[in-house]
Order: structure tokens, then sequence, then C-alpha cells
């Protein structure tokens, strides 16, 4: 999956340049699309925005973890692979499941908690990312 060259050059790129903040960066995106997901008062949720935004979560998770332990892979199924040992794995192999090819879908507080481990695991609330 992908774009080739976009995964030819993730492939050349060293994780050990990745930035200390960056799984915090992740982390942060991906709470904002959760909440995001959710509808507003006396709305209706659009459910598959929010599966989607749920699972991308719980795999930022998964990528921000391996990220702390200085692992990364380009591909999907092999970044589950590095995972399978990590808190939460079985969600992670269920949230990459439904994004490759449909599943049960991830429920919102899951994806929520699976985000709030992740951010205590990797240390990401210490980082101050350039404000005071």
């Amino acid at each position: 999956g992908g774009t080739p060259a976009l995964v030819s050059t993730l492939a050349s790129f060293p994780v050990g340049r990745a930035e200390a903040g960056d799984a915090g960066r992740l982390l942060g995106n991906r709470a904002a699309g959760l909440i995001l997901a959710l509808p507003r008062s006396g709305d209706a949720p659009d459910a598959r925005q929010v599966e989607l935004q749920s699972a991308k979560a719980v795999i930022a998770a998964m990528d921000a973890r391996l990220l702390a332990r200085g692992e990364y892979a380009p591909k999907l199924r092999t970044r589950l692979l590095l995972a399978k040992s990590l808190p939460d794995a079985a969600l992670f192999a269920r949230a990459v499941e439904w994004k490759l090819v449909g599943g049960e879908p991830i429920q919102w507080d899951d994806a929520r908690s699976a985000l709030l481990r992740a951010v205590e695991d990797t240390r990401a609330d210490r980082t101050a990312d350039g404000w005071p």
C-alpha cells in the first residue's frame, strides 16, 4: 500500500533522525482527530468518521511507542510485527486489520485510552516542543 515513491523515502529515513517531540506531536494530532470526530450537541455521530479516527488514534499510539523505542518501519504490517510485545498489541492488531481489510471497528473510548497510555509510556506529556 501507499505511494511507491513515498514508501521508498520512508524506507531510507533513519528512525534516529526523529525528534524527541515527534511522538508527542503524533499523539496530539490524533487526539485532535478523535475530538473532532465527536458530534456537536444535538447532532448524530458520523459513525464512519468515528471509526476512522479511532483506528488512526490506535495506530498512532503504536507508532509513538515504536518511535520512543527507536524502532519504525514504513509498512504498517511490519510496524505491527515490531509492536507485538507492546502493551495494547491486540488493540493495535485490530486497528491495523480494520484499516487494511475491514473488520471490527475500534471503539472511541478504547482509542482514547490507548492514546493516553501511549502519552504516559512515551513521556510525551513532558515534551515542551518550543513552548516555555
